[in-house]
């Protein structure tokens, strides 16, 4: 089979490459973003200033995007994952950015070109940052209400990721009288009757603030709320990819830290050995980890294509759904695996809070709970044993 070359954009190319050197940037800070445990202001602020939420903005609005749902896919998941290797945190607020930026612009003529070219502003040149308020667990649904002018919304929302900076909410409400789909309004987070709660004090991703919010008779004018009835069939697939570019850049984190703590330190395992490159034992671990990890990568990259080139109906997604299901499984597992792992190499003294390599395991450990992966295993061989399609709704998860 003949290899089609793809040719790439200077412009997204050019971001790509400024990703993989903000990367290390942000691997300096790293210990001390997750120490403090508060909003990474600083890192998402190079973000914006490395031109990065150009990757989500349609060309028509500034951006670099060529304006649909997955536009430069593959690229943004590559982008993400080499953020998230810098720092955890900071790239799941920056997966928030992009997938919530991508929300808006979708929607199109629901929200007008006046408000698109609003808030194109307030991203590209203010570097504002955006919620996906989504999560009501152990909350109640919050809810919107029609009155002359707009909605009112009422309610809490659970998790609220990217939100310790002020910026925007997308808020996912329940609108009276309309059944189905999905409806959003575009709230401030600073304006009246919005509440942040300061709540977040979980073991890992601690600078993502995921905190809850109350909005309490919020007013949305008409421009700024919006319905989706549905979504391209590519986006489930894509949404998981996502998820794994942020458990597969912590590994690699962990990975870069662990090769500096063997060098820095001269750290070998076998008695009589004082060169750690010559000891059988830590190049071993090494090579073991770097192999799981570029495994996990080369796997992401080649379903992150086919999720940009996919043209198919729902039905047909089915088989690429699996394959990111593959994808997020092998990130979660490599990163686990060199997370807990590095300290069998690198020793007692590694452990002491101020290396802070501990960060590398509370931080993938705690965003692999997001959804289980159990049952990604279970889909994954049902389907390749008996054809047998996976809940499609029962995938999502908020």
């Amino acid at each position: 089979m003949a290899v089609v070359e793809r040719t790439l954009d200077p412009e997204v190319e050019a971001l790509v490459e400024r990703s993989r050197e903000l990367r290390r940037e942000l691997a300096a800070t790293s210990a001390a973003v997750d120490a403090r445990g508060s909003d990474p202001t600083e890192n998402m602020r190079r973000i914006w200033e490395e031109g990065l939420n150009r990757l989500n903005v349609p060309r028509a609005y500034g951006g670099v995007s060529e304006g649909h749902f997955i536009s430069e896919w593959a690229e943004l998941m590559e982008v993400l994952t080499q953020v998230s290797a810098g720092e955890g945190s900071t790239g799941m607020c920056f997966g928030v950015q992009s997938l919530v930026t991508r929300e808006v612009f979708h929607a199109g003529e629901q929200l007008g070109a006046e408000t698109l070219e609003f808030m194109a502003s307030e991203i590209l040149e203010r570097g504002v940052r955006l919620v996906a308020s989504n999560a009501e667990t152990g909350t109640g649904r919050v809810v919107a209400r029609r009155v002359p002018g707009g909605i009112v919304v009422n309610g809490t929302k659970s998790f609220n990721t990217n939100s310790g900076n002020g910026g925007w909410a997308n808020v996912g409400v329940a609108l009276e009288g309309v059944d189905g789909g999905m409806h959003h309004a575009l709230i401030p987070l600073d304006g009246r009757g919005v509440t942040v709660h300061g709540n977040w004090d979980n073991m890992g991703q601690r600078a993502t603030v995921s905190q809850h919010i109350t909005y309490e008779d919020v007013f949305v004018e008409e421009a700024w709320h919006y319905h989706v009835d549905g979504f391209e069939p590519a986006v489930i697939p894509g949404v998981f990819l996502m998820h794994s570019t942020l458990n597969l850049g912590i590994g690699l984190g962990a990975y870069d830290a662990a090769l500096e703590f063997v060098r820095a330190n001269n750290r070998t395992l076998t008695p009589g050995i004082k060169d750690p490159a010559q000891d059988p034992l830590v190049t071993r671990a090494l090579g073991t980890w770097s192999t799981r990890l570029s495994a996990a990568h080369a796997l992401l990259k080649t379903t992150a294509r086919q999720v940009v080139e996919f043209e198919g109906t729902r039905a047909e997604v089915v088989p690429l759904m699996v394959e990111a299901f593959k994808a997020k499984v092998a990130a979660i597992d490599a990163s686990l695996e060199v997370s807990s792992g590095l300290f069998d190499l690198t020793g007692a003294r590694s452990t002491a809070t101020s290396v802070g390599l501990d960060r590398f395991w509370r931080n993938a450990r705690t965003f692999a709970t997001h959804d289980p992966t159990d049952h990604k295993l279970i889909w994954t061989g049902a389907y390749e044993l008996a054809n047998v399609d996976p809940p499609f709704m029962a995938v999502l998860r908020v």
